[in-house]
């Protein structure tokens, strides 16, 4: 496996490790979504939406973050597109 992939491995561990205590590791709105999804498909009308639109509005806000930073450790470099869309 490539070092780039250890990496992103290793952040993405280190990311879910610091929000625990915060969201339960929740870094992605999908997951959100399906998580308050089940609590208004078993609890109905009692289920508590607010938290949803919390934890994707700081899963937004730190997914911009990220890629800000990224970019900016990046300067100068020329962009290269992604395998996947370069066919």
């Amino acid at each position: 496996m490539p070092v780039d992939e250890w990496a992103s491995a290793a952040c993405l561990f280190a990311g879910i490790c610091a929000s625990g205590a915060a969201s339960g590791g929740e870094l992605n709105p999908a997951l959100c979504a399906g998580m308050v999804s089940e609590d208004i498909a078993y609890r109905g009308a009692d289920a508590d939406v607010s938290s949803f639109f919390t934890f994707s509005a700081w899963e937004f806000l730190g997914g911009l973050l990220a890629a800000c930073a990224v970019r900016a450790s990046h300067e100068g470099q020329p962009l290269e597109k992604a395998p996947l869309l370069s066919k």
